[in-house]
């Protein structure tokens, strides 16, 4: 049913633009220089953004569960959506970042340190993901197979090629609108902590296809606002997100090609 997705969207979309007013709202006195024109623009920028990823990721990645054929050829549209998200969310950030004071090209700077602590800073993203994919405790164990059953409907059976565009995709444009536009935009009416919560709670919002997966996804946008916090440095958690992705996407798309082989195998397919 088309109007669901579309629904679905517009609630999402206005998420984001009741948490800026009530930021706006409860900033203090010191934030009566913020206007509401300002307020309204970056409150519209950030209700279309939310509006087109939840569209995008519900439209291009839905369906039912499918032969592993068809699982493949679907592949294609699921990156394809994925890759106008990321650009939608790369174009928005640029505005709001500029807005802030703060333009991108200043946030990002390449050093080898930088590189070297992006890197480091996967190991404990990479033990959360060890954790759920290993853990034999019910809770971690119950949400390990309803993000496979998850992922197996919408037909994700990617590519390692596919995982690193994927990949790359999501390190670079989500870090530039969560990361380097909303966190700084956030704690200038927040302050530094509130700002950080805020844009990671949006992050998890983005990602909430469950409720699991938001908990799971706003703990990772806490430790990448965390790294950009520490560092002053957009390239940090980058890479780290990136990294991260790789992992655990070829991950998810084994755990799927495994869960739709044994499907196939029940329903009869020749795998």
């Amino acid at each position: 049913m088309r109007a669901r997705p579309i629904l679905a969207s517009l609630a999402f979309g206005v998420l984001p633009v009741v948490g800026i007013f009530v930021g706006a709202f409860t900033g203090g006195p010191e934030k009566a220089a913020l206007s509401f024109e300002r307020n309204a623009i970056v409150a519209a920028i950030l209700f279309v953004v939310t509006a087109l990823l939840t569209y995008s990721f519900l439209r291009f990645s839905s369906g039912g569960a499918s032969a592993p054929t068809q699982a493949k050829q679907n592949s294609g549209r699921l990156v394809g959506g994925a890759l106008v998200g990321f650009a939608v969310m790369a174009a928005f950030s640029l505005p709001i970042a500029e807005r802030n004071g703060a333009p991108l090209a200043d946030l990002i700077r390449f050093d080898l340190i930088s590189v070297a602590v992006g890197f480091a800073a996967t190991a404990p993203l990479a033990l959360l993901l060890i954790l759920i994919m290993k853990s034999d405790l019910p809770l971690l164990r119950n949400f390990r197979d309803r993000q496979i059953r998850l992922f197996a409907e919408r037909n994700f059976d990617l590519s390692f090629g596919q995982v690193l565009i994927m990949s790359a995709g999501a390190g670079i444009a989500e870090e530039m609108l969560f990361r380097g536009a909303l966190q700084p935009l956030f704690q200038g009416w927040l302050g530094g902590i509130g700002g950080l919560v805020a844009a990671s709670f949006l992050f998890g919002l983005a990602h909430a296809a469950n409720i699991g997966y938001f908990l799971v996804s706003s703990v990772v946008g806490l430790w990448l606002g965390w790294l950009f916090m520490m560092t002053g440095n957009l390239l940090t958690p980058m890479i780290a997100h990136g990294v991260y992705d790789v992992l655990a996407l070829q991950v998810t798309a084994t755990a799927v090609r495994a869960y739709n082989a044994q499907i196939a195998s029940d329903a009869g397919y020749q795998v």
